[in-house]
């Protein structure tokens, strides 16, 4: 995954996957953002507090529903970044 990279989109996603993901186990996590209705990677962030999500998900407003798991930083990043979309948990 890493090697191959995650492809840029052809459009703004509209439904995302957010959860945290080790790079190392036990050591060092980040975050992978998927894009659900495609089925594909969009994103490997390095980190899984809710500043380094909150970035990336305010450069995507489009995005109008987010599943995710019941991680603290990832809820208080969507709020702040798209609070019209829809959290599911």
């Amino acid at each position: 995954m890493r090697a191959a990279g995650c492809a840029a989109p052809d459009s703004e996603p509209r439904v995302v996957g957010i959860d945290d993901w080790a790079m190392t186990r036990s050591r060092y996590y980040g975050t992978i953002v998927v894009d659900l209705e495609l089925r594909k990677p969009l994103e490997l962030l390095t980190g899984r507090d809710s500043s380094t999500v909150d970035t990336w998900l305010a450069a995507h407003p489009g995005i109008s529903i987010v599943a995710r798991d019941r991680s603290g930083p990832y809820s208080e990043a969507v709020t702040r970044s798209l609070a019209a979309a829809i959290q599911a948990s």
